[in-house]
């Protein structure tokens, strides 16, 4: 039961906070507030519609860098990372995952359509 829950949070995380977007100033971008100036390293380095909205690369970027930053968080905060269940794990990188694919999708649907009208 746990497992859609977490699986549920990330997805509803990553649509709001972790958009393949975070390569511009965007909605999500400025969610982090302050703390989007974690994300700068990735605006700087990634182009908008490159490859961050590569259906493998763009997704495993964002979620590689949220999961230094989380690591050092919590290996700060004394928690063995080798302590967190691998469901928890799963679920949470499946939930975010994809939901940057779905972004990923709608936006080459949609430029198609644009292209077509």
């Amino acid at each position: 039961m746990y497992t859609i829950m977490l699986f549920s949070a990330a997805y509803l995380f990553a649509t709001f906070f972790l958009s393949p977007d975070l390569d511009v100033t965007c909605k999500s971008y400025r969610r982090w507030g302050i703390l989007r100036l974690l994300w700068w390293p990735y605006k700087e380095i990634f182009k908008h519609r490159g490859l961050s909205h590569n259906p493998i690369i763009g997704p495993l970027t964002i979620v590689l860098n949220l999961a230094v930053i989380v690591s050092v968080l919590l290996m700060l905060g004394g928690i063995d990372l080798r302590s967190i269940p691998s469901g928890f794990i799963i679920a949470s990188v499946a939930g975010m995952v994809l939901s940057m694919e779905v972004h990923i999708i709608s936006d080459n649907v949609i430029t198609k359509i644009k292209d077509i009208i």
